[in-house]
């Protein structure tokens, strides 16, 4: 019966691999295309002086001068270390919406170049996008057969897991250590089996998880409503606290009330009112190992003076946490450089798997072969 369940397990497992492998193994390197391409970028940006960092106003300001412009500044991300440069974002035209990123030393003021990484994506990295999120398809029925390209990756690491699974014996005798490595001296179909099984079982986590997050970003109403059958699910609710001061105040009083509140928490950003002066909005990332997206917004509004509006996504309920952490950890936002390096790998596995796959298949094909041609020439001896 066991032997029935897994001859029928592996045939799944190989038809779908062979169905699938393609589409799959283009989501996985065109996701690790774009996720090296923002790293390269990031590390690309110019380098700023090291000291204590000008005023909000100030930096805006020489955004403006920089570009020749008196619009509103409608964005300052802040540097997070230091020798990077804040980048400022200003609306230059509202029909057609138009706006221009600059980056600037918050040390010295002094302009230090175009920072809109998206522009300078180009055309190959558009395709990869496109490749990423739709398959090339029409957008609509694209990110449909995406997600479903997802339920197919979790699928095919399941029976994989069952198939790797060692049996008892193998526990029983410690070769189950073998079903983790590429055993010394192999060679042959020996040796593309284990890399097979070493890759897929090493990969399997990531493998899974980036299919179980793929499914949630391309049916994420459904997924939704499923994961709120499961967890505790309530209506957000935003927290508005007192403040010590009426509007009108300054982007700097904004941050500082914003920091009181959480004192743990790093500015990355800050959105000021413009010329309308109605509203500041702080971004601020969580200490610790939480992810840093979604962000804790805290908004100062001047139709509601003496008071702000705080939105921190730790307190949402589990369902909402649940489903901001599938985007978070599928995107590598916020979630430090080791997991990011994992996301990238990972979408090298499909295409290692793949190979190693079809080569045991292949190998196991031609052998079969040659034991069926031995007893006919023996017969033909006789």
């Amino acid at each position: 019966m066991r032997l029935g369940f897994r001859k029928v397990l592996l045939d799944i497992h190989l038809w779908m691999g062979a169905a699938l492998a393609i589409p799959i193994i283009l989501i996985g390197l065109s996701g690790s295309a774009l996720l090296a391409q923002r790293e390269i970028l990031y590390y690309q940006a110019p380098r700023a002086s090291d000291g204590p960092m000008q005023s909000v106003v100030a930096i805006g300001a020489a955004a403006q001068k920089a570009i020749g412009t008196t619009a509103d500044v409608a964005w300052i991300a802040f540097p997070e270390s230091a020798h990077r440069p804040a980048e400022v974002e200003i609306n230059v035209s509202n029909r057609p919406r138009k706006t221009v990123g600059i980056f600037i030393d918050p040390v010295t003021l002094q302009p230090l170049g175009e920072a809109y990484p998206i522009l300078r994506r180009g055309p190959v990295m558009t395709i990869f996008t496109d490749m990423h999120e739709f398959l090339e398809l029409p957008s609509g029925l694209g990110l449909r057969v995406v997600g479903w390209m997802g339920i197919g990756m979790m699928l095919m690491a399941l029976s994989g897991m069952i198939l790797w699974w060692p049996t008892w014996d193998h526990w029983k005798n410690g070769q189950w250590k073998n079903n983790f490595l590429v055993r010394r001296g192999t060679r042959g179909l020996r040796l593309h089996l284990d890399l097979h099984h070493a890759i897929g079982v090493w990969g399997l986590p990531m493998f899974f998880f980036l299919g179980f997050s793929g499914v949630y970003l391309a049916f994420p109403q459904g997924f939704g409503e499923m994961m709120k059958t499961f967890l505790p699910a309530q209506d957000v609710s935003l927290d508005q606290r007192p403040i010590p001061v009426a509007w009108p105040i300054s982007g700097e009083q904004a941050m500082q009330l914003a920091q009181r509140v959480f004192p743990n928490a790093r500015i990355v950003a800050l959105q000021p009112p413009g010329s309308a002066g109605i509203r500041y909005n702080v971004q601020m990332e969580p200490g610790g190992w939480a992810p840093s997206f979604p962000p804790i917004a805290v908004t100062f509004d001047k139709n509601e003076p003496g008071l702000m509006t705080v939105d921190n996504p730790s307190t949402y309920p589990a369902a909402e946490r649940f489903m901001n952490l599938q985007y978070s950890l599928h995107f590598a936002a916020g979630t430090g450089w080791l997991w990011t390096f994992l996301v990238f790998l990972s979408g090298i596995t499909p295409a290692a798997t793949a190979v190693t796959g079809f080569t045991v298949w292949w190998k196991r094909r031609a052998l079969r072969r040659r034991e069926r041609a031995v007893p006919d020439m023996e017969l033909a001896n006789a």
